[in-house]
């Protein structure tokens, strides 16, 4: 081995050595030039170099070892041989990985050499004491450890010697290994050799007691005096070697060893994102509340380089790679039978938080709680909920705190379902309370944990173990809200079924949230309970701001609450601090709110929303985490619940503020709100709102119109942007009203004729008369005249579509019996028209409109009418295309072929029919017969009028001669075109096509008219 490890070192010599010689350069100076000779391994194929030597070497020296016990040579030859082989393991060349397969091959052997020992010992050629004394008498430490934890187990398992008093000396021998690696392989190697041989190891050989007596109590006593103590010294003595693992493990990080390139670092500090130094100045022993030093250097050294950003991740991927050998200790403790829930609680549970809390580095803390909370039972957590919540809010920063609570709280959950589903009893009536109060003490526990406000955590975390219990590190404020997320599913787990106490609960913990938000915590009423104790901790406090994370975090929180554990939107209106804290957030996570809370309301409302619970058949999904949603099978949703009251409806509009009015806050890149495209997007914001506002509903049309009366004060302060699309919404349900008003005046001016009673008439009389002063009033705010109705306000932002609104208006004004109100929306449909309608499709969009208006007005005074329908026909005479003015004046036929007009009235339509057909013949050819076949159309319905003959036949046979005369001439075009060779193709196939089409409609309107002579006298006089 001397000889080998000589040939390495004169190895790495010649790697690094180099030859100098001198260049003479035109300045006559001289430069130093270095030439390396030979190639230069890189890291990984050293690695791979130095194992490959290594484990070439343990079977060369196993081999000798087996050669010596198969040629039965002395003990001494045989330990000697051995110890020759577990020298390879003194090696600090190796990372963690590399080791681990090294040992991996020494531990084989060591079986082997196990096995040798035992057979001695059978057969008597050497005592227990004997041998263990020979595997002492090897010079080094690392292979004499390893030697006597091999002879202990022998002695263990002969029994000659109590088993812990044998494990109690080889756990503290051990500790003259101080290198984190090679330390921790050898405790790792004494636990494998341990296990099954101590006190409360599962699977362990019980020998019958000599000579005891019969009683199971005695003969108990009788093996524990054996054993040299109980399954508790089991576990303390699993504790002290966890420990000191822990430490080793702990001290790679710090990096205070001689690291493999023969240097050495003394950095306690573990720095995030930055690294930084600190000097160890103390001693390791107890009761040190400073930082520990390992090495024989000085750490004050001033000018100690920090490692590299690369050389600390090297060490954190090999920590992790080591995370096991440590974890294997709690979970040794937690495989031990007989130890009793109190002992857990009283003796071993508060040992192994100690060392946990005492020992500040992230990485150990975070997966060794994660070990804690994964390998004892969930009855023992049930018990040591406070103390497990005191420990975890004691680590230093860069823990993930909440991670750990969300483990700990889903496996609470899924033993409280266990025990709900009878798969699992419990074992005292004491259990089964702690299982009924598992959420007061999970959320009392919340409560009371101090949050932090910085946007991070501290960057320098100091690496060392300490006398005293620190003082509790305040959680992160995004990563407590996490936390509460999670206790929301548990919730909804344990209560899902229980509509009032999931409310309950579920109104609790976002209480506890909002209390830690500063403004929010300001905004709450008085309350009772641990509501009280986390507003109190939340005054005691003075943040500044909220970070971004916890914004985020509270904007998911409440998405959640709302989306998923929220079964209709009065739940949600009903939780009077979501709205508390949606104001503290900002104004992307308050959008996403409102969205949420219009989701909610719009969805079908069932007995309970969808619940998550734990699957009976896969408690958890692949990776173990989560509990895993299961869908509530239930009828098809009814349509949403209406929202009834006025105060649900101010509640509502506090949500919803995001995206009915611009926010001082909001982002001017629209791109940082909307994630495709800005304005389809928004508008479909402004849909959802507008879906949402036709939900407000009342019996008493009072009451609605107060609600109404709201939203319009709500919906004018939307901005230019919003009125175009919410103000339709606000119109339709302003004439849902006026109806519903209307409708209650008729009914009460009905009771007014019916009532027999003086005073009962006197009552319904003055009652309908308050009713038709309500639909006046609520006209007035439609149309006021002063530029502040609702029309007015929509006219000035969306002109062209105002003008429908203003003839749907008038149509409803008109069937309450308010002409006056109908004539005047109709006049200022007619005075929009004629100022923005700029375009002809917009024209004639809007005529067509006017003339459907106008056509079904039945209150309005025929003088009136005649009016606006000379009106209509005058702007119809006027566009600007002689096609558009012969269709348009045809059409406004129809508003003189009213039965309510008088005849002279009625002989009008006669007359817009002959002045249409004399425009269309001012039309080109193929767009002539087009407009012709569409005025045939419009002929025949007038023909088969009941009023009587309001078209003549001689008109109508009219014009079927100019569609033939037309028709001809069309035919021949468009021959010609096709043999003209000079013509575009794409305008022959064009004109060709055009004229099918039309000859088609032309066809069909021949058909009807046939078929309608063979029923009806009066249509043969038609020439077809």
């Amino acid at each position: 081995m001397a000889a080998r490890t000589h040939s390495r070192e004169e190895a790495n010599k010649t790697r690094k050595q180099a030859m100098a010689f001198q260049i003479p350069e035109d300045n006559g100076t001289d430069e130093s030039v270095v030439t390396l000779r030979g190639s230069v391994l890189t890291a990984a194929e050293e690695q791979r170099k130095w194992l490959q030597e290594a484990l070439i070497a343990v079977d060369r020296k196993g081999t000798i070892m087996r050669n010596s016990m198969e040629n039965k040579d002395s003990i001494a030859v045989v330990i000697r041989a051995a110890a020759q082989m577990l020298d390879e393991l003194r090696t600090n060349l190796l990372e963690p990985q590399n080791y681990y397969e090294l040992y991996m091959k020494v531990f084989s052997m060591m079986e082997v050499f196990v096995a040798y020992l035992e057979d001695e010992h059978r057969a008597k050629r050497h005592t227990l004491e004997e041998m263990y004394e020979r595997v002492q008498f090897c010079g080094y430490i690392v292979p004499r450890l390893y030697l006597l934890i091999a002879a202990g187990a022998v002695y263990i398992d002969a029994g000659d010697q109590p088993a812990l008093e044998i494990a109690r000396d080889l756990v503290e021998m051990c500790k003259g290994v101080q290198h984190p690696t090679r330390g921790l392989f050898l405790r790792h190697f004494l636990l494998t050799m341990m296990k099954g041989k101590l006190p409360g190891d599962p699977n362990r050989r019980v020998r019958d007691v000599r000579n005891g007596p019969a009683e199971e109590t005695q003969q108990q006593e009788c093996r524990d005096e054996e054993d040299g103590g109980t399954v508790t010294d089991t576990a303390n003595l699993l504790v002290q070697n966890f420990k000191e693992m822990n430490w080793l493990w702990i001290r790679m990080e710090a990096g205070s060893y001689a690291n493999r390139n023969g240097g050495s670092t003394n950095s306690v500090t573990s720095c995030s994102p930055a690294t930084a130094t600190m000097p160890a100045t103390s001693s390791p022993l107890a009761g040190s509340s400073a930082v520990s030093s390992w090495s024989s250097d000085t750490a004050t050294r001033p000018g100690s380089p920090s490692r590299s950003l690369r050389a600390a991740r090297r060490t954190q991927q090999e920590r992790r790679a080591m995370c096991v050998l440590v974890g294997m200790n709690v979970v040794r403790v937690a495989q031990l039978d007989g130890i009793s829930r109190d002992v857990y609680a009283s003796s071993i549970l508060p040992q192994l938080l100690c060392i946990l809390v005492r020992y500040c580095e992230p990485l150990a803390q975070q997966y060794l709680f994660e070990i804690l909370i994964q390998v004892f039972p969930d009855e023992l957590h049930l018990f040591t909920i406070d103390q497990l919540f005191d420990a975890i809010s004691r680590t230093v920063p860069g823990v993930d705190v909440s991670e750990l609570l969300h483990s700990l709280m889903l496996r609470l959950c899924k033993y409280a379902v266990a025990v709900q589903d009878g798969v699992t009893e419990v074992s005292s009536p004491e259990e089964e309370g702690k299982l009924r109060d598992m959420f007061p003490m999970l959320l009392r526990q919340m409560s009371s944990m101090p949050v932090s406000y910085s946007a991070h955590m501290c960057a320098v975390t100091v690496i060392k173990r300490t006398s005293a219990v620190p003082p509790p590190t305040p959680m992160m404020l995004g990563a407590y809200v996490t936390t509460m997320r999670h206790l929301v599913d548990v919730v909804m787990t344990l209560y899902g079924k229980s509509a009032k106490r999931r409310f309950m609960s579920l109104s609790n913990v976002v209480d506890v949230v909002a209390s830690k938000f500063p403004s929010a915590a300001a905004d709450l009423s008085e309350s009772t309970g641990v509501v009280e104790v986390a507003v109190a901790a939340a005054e005691a406090s003075t943040p500044v701001s909220i970070s971004p994370a916890a914004a985020v975090a509270a904007g998911h929180f409440l998405v959640h609450v709302i989306t998923q554990c929220c079964a209709t939107v009065q739940e949600v209106m009903a939780m009077e601090n979501i709205a508390a804290l949606t104001s503290c957030l900002p104004f992307l996570q308050r959008r996403e709110v409102a969205m949420a809370v219009c989701e909610v309301a719009l969805r079908g409302s069932t007995a309970a929303p969808v619940l998550p619970s734990v699957d009976k058949a896969v408690s958890s999904s692949a990776t173990g985490r989560g509990l895993k949603p299961a869908v509530v099978v239930t009828a098809p949703p009814p349509s949403p619940r209406p929202i009834t009251t006025l105060e649900d409806v101010a509640r509502l509009f506090e949500l919803l503020d995001p995206i009915l009015l611009e926010q001082p806050d909001a982002p001017s890149d629209l791109q940082l709100i909307y994630k495709y495209n800005p304005v389809v997007e928004f508008i479909d914001e402004q849909n959802l709102v507008c879906r949402t506002l036709h939900l407000l509903a009342n019996d008493d049309p009072a009451v609605y119109a107060k609600m109404l009366t709201g939203v319009r004060k709500v919906l004018l302060q939307g901005g230019a942007r919003r009125i175009p699309l919410t103000y339709p919404t606000l119109m339709t349900l302003h004439r849902r009203a006026a109806l519903r008003l209307y409708a209650q005046y008729q009914r009460l001016s009905s009771s007014t004729k019916s009532d027999e009673g003086e005073r009962n008439g006197e009552e319904a009389a003055m009652a309908a008369s308050q009713a038709m002063k309500a639909v006046r009033k609520c006209f007035g705010y439609v149309y006021s005249g002063d530029s502040k109705g609702i029309l007015e306000v929509f006219a000035v932002e969306a002109p062209t579509e105002a003008i429908k609104e203003y003839l749907l208006f008038s149509n409803t004004a008109d069937v309450c019996e308010q002409s006056e109100t109908s004539y005047a929306l109709y006049v200022e449909a007619l005075t929009l028209y004629e100022g923005h309608t700029e375009n002809s499709h917009e024209q004639i969009d809007a005529l067509i409109a006017c003339v459907n208006a106008l056509y079904h007005m039945r209150n309005m005074p025929e003088e009136s009418y005649e009016v606006l329908a000379a009106k209509v026909c005058q702007y119809a005479s006027k566009t600007l295309k002689k096609r558009d003015q012969s269709y348009l004046v045809a059409v406004c036929a129809s508003l003189f072929a009213k039965k309510q007009l008088s005849h002279e009235s009625q002989e009008r339509v006669q007359e817009c029919l002959q002045r249409s057909l004399k425009l269309a013949g001012q039309v080109l050819a193929l767009a002539q017969l087009q407009l012709y076949v569409q005025l045939l159309n419009l002929f025949l319905h007038f023909f088969t009028s009941k009023s009587g003959y309001l078209v003549s036949v001689e008109l109508v046979n009219e014009l079927m001669e100019k569609i033939s005369e037309v028709s001809e001439v069309q035919r021949s075009e468009v021959s010609g075109e096709a043999n003209d060779i000079t013509a575009d193709e794409e305008d022959k196939v064009s004109a060709a096509n055009t004229f099918a089409k039309i000859r088609l409609v032309y066809r069909n309107i021949t058909k009807y008219i046939r078929s309608r002579q063979s029923a009806e006298e009066r249509w043969t006089e038609i020439d077809v």
